[in-house]
């Protein structure tokens, strides 16, 4: 009995997995095709033609009014999915911006600790051989192990430049890898303004209605290539 369940519950969740999948591609990847299949099917090359000609006769007149009663609510159509499609490619660009700032802010942060890790550096250095050299003379004079207790501060004051060093290469290493996921993000954006830039264009050509021609302009595309960065090696 719960074989025969367990059996439906998959073929069930199968069935799920398979029509969300359906789903996403019809409703993003394949827009282009059914949209202009459809357009192709009612065969929408002559409307341009016809609607820029002056007929003479009034039965052409008729005729071409016919047409464009026939045709109007399919030019509405591509003109919402148009409108929908630019509002789309707005918001792109909002969160492309963010992104954008983003990452000029965290390239700034990343240089500001990385300097800091410098002068943490050069201190721990600089400290290590005044410790030693205070060292070497206290032996060289036999008194280091009456002298070793005035040194603790100095010792203390580097373990903690040390850890201060540590905790900079940490921070650092974060902001590494948020600059990598900032970077990626944009690509990721970039290429959908791209997507949805060639459908604004071929949508714009189905026909040259002069509603349609208000809005078409070419926009341009990113070239997703530049964006791509090789990552920075770690130090």
């Amino acid at each position: 009995m719960n074989k025969i369940i367990n059996k439906k519950f998959l073929i069930i969740f199968l069935l799920l997995i398979f029509i969300s999948i359906f789903y996403y591609l019809l409703t993003v990847k394949k827009n282009n095709f059914f949209i202009f299949n459809h357009l192709q099917n009612h065969n929408l090359a002559h409307i341009p033609k016809i609607l820029q000609r002056q007929p003479k006769s009034e039965s052409k007149k008729e005729e071409n009014l016919k047409i464009l009663n026939k045709y109007y609510h399919l030019l509405r159509f591509i003109e919402k999915i148009y409108i929908k499609y630019q509002n789309k490619v707005e918001k792109i660009d909002k969160e492309l911006n963010l992104y954008q700032k983003d990452s000029l802010n965290l390239n700034k942060e990343l240089r500001h600790y990385k300097n800091l890790e410098k002068i943490f550096n050069n201190k721990i250095v600089q400290i290590t051989k005044e410790l030693d050299l205070q060292k070497k003379t206290l032996i060289e004079h036999k008194i280091y192990s009456f002298k070793k207790s005035s040194l603790m501060i100095e010792e203390q004051h580097l373990q903690e430049l040390k850890q201060k060093h540590d905790d900079m290469k940490k921070i650092i290493q974060a902001k590494k890898d948020q600059i990598q996921q900032t970077k990626i993000k944009i690509i990721e954006l970039a290429k959908a303004k791209n997507i949805y830039y060639e459908t604004l264009y071929n949508l714009s050509g189905y026909p040259e209605s002069q509603t349609l021609s208000k809005l078409t302009h070419r926009q341009q595309l990113i070239n997703t290539k530049k964006l791509i960065t090789i990552p920075e090696k770690q130090e």
